[in-house]
C-alpha cells in the first residue's frame, strides 16, 4: 500500500506508471487504482517488461528482479530495501 500512495503523490507532478506482475492485482487494489485514476501495466513477458522499463526515466521499486534490470539499463533507480537479512 505504500508503494500506491507514493505513486498518488509522484502522480501530482510526474507521470507515473506501476508494474505488476500477472496474477498479483487483488480486486481490492484494482478497485483503488481505478478509483485514484492510477496507470498501471502488467507485462506478460519480459520483452514486455524490458520495452516498459526502457521508455521510464526513473525506476521505484523494491529490491526485485525488475529493479536491478532497470538499472541495467541504465535508468536511474531507487530501491526500496525491506526487512530482510
Amino acid at each position: 500500500m505504500n508503494f500506491l500512495k507514493l505513486t498518488e503523490k509522484l502522480n501530482q507532478l510526474y507521470k507515473c506508471c506501476l508494474i505488476f506482475p500477472p496474477d498479483f492485482l487483488q480486486p481490492e487494489i484494482e478497485s483503488y487504482l481505478s478509483e485514484k485514476k492510477l496507470q498501471y501495466i502488467i507485462p506478460e513477458e519480459t520483452t514486455k517488461l524490458l520495452e516498459i522499463l526502457k521508455r521510464g526515466n526513473l525506476f521505484i521499486g523494491n529490491d526485485s528482479g525488475p529493479a536491478h534490470i532497470a538499472s541495467m539499463l541504465g535508468l536511474k533507480t531507487f530501491i526500496i530495501f525491506g526487512p530482510t537479512n
